[in-house]
């Protein structure tokens, strides 16, 4: 359950949009937030073979690919489709978001961490990428107790940028737990239960 909403988190936060023709079908479904994989896939495939298409714009329809295969689990592809993007602009701060979030799903942490960082410099204003830099300390900070305190601080970080994380609060009060403060992570717990009655 949690790893499909934050994969629905990042269908929503993480697909930019191209400016579309009108009438253009296949940037229209290349763009579909929340539009069925199959159908973005096929739109933003036509959109990658129009040679017309200006590189910025491919970039974009491969970000957005590689995020429908990643919304069918379907990591390699989405790697590939992230890998041609950031190719062809590396300065998409999401496409390198989109990345590192489809190498922490495969457990590539040392991978998903560069990503982030870069997606960092890019762009430090995103809450989300300090909440998924956050869980890959956290997911690592079983092996290194040392991983919890950077986790507990890109979690604090995405908490400041966006207080209505509730992700943000859940994922620190694991990584205070696991770090023997209990005191902290049932005050965590209890803001994320308020934040997602909301």
């Amino acid at each position: 359950m949690r790893r499909s909403l934050a994969l629905s988190i990042i269908a929503l936060l993480a697909c930019p949009t191209i400016p579309l023709a009108a009438g253009d079908r296949d940037w229209g479904d290349c763009n579909k937030e929340g539009g069925a994989p199959a159908e973005v896939i096929a739109g933003c495939s036509r959109a990658i073979a129009d040679k017309a298409t200006p590189a910025k714009n491919r970039a974009v329809a491969y970000n957005n690919r590689g995020n429908a295969y990643q919304n069918k689990k379907d990591f390699a592809r989405a790697l590939t489709d992230y890998n041609a993007a950031l190719q062809l602009d590396p300065s998409l701060a999401l496409v390198w978001f989109n990345r590192a979030f489809a190498y922490k799903e495969t457990g590539d942490y040392d991978r998903a961490l560069a990503d982030c960082d870069k997606s960092i410099e890019l762009d430090p204003n995103n809450a989300a990428v300090f909440r998924v830099r956050g869980d890959i300390y956290k997911a690592r900070g079983y092996r290194a107790r040392g991983d919890l305190a950077h986790a507990i601080a890109d979690y604090s970080e995405a908490i400041r940028l966006n207080p209505e994380d509730a992700l943000a609060y859940r994922g620190r009060g694991v990584a205070y737990e696991a770090n023997g403060d209990t005191e902290h992570a049932s005050a965590d717990y209890n803001m994320a239960i308020q934040l997602r009655a909301r």
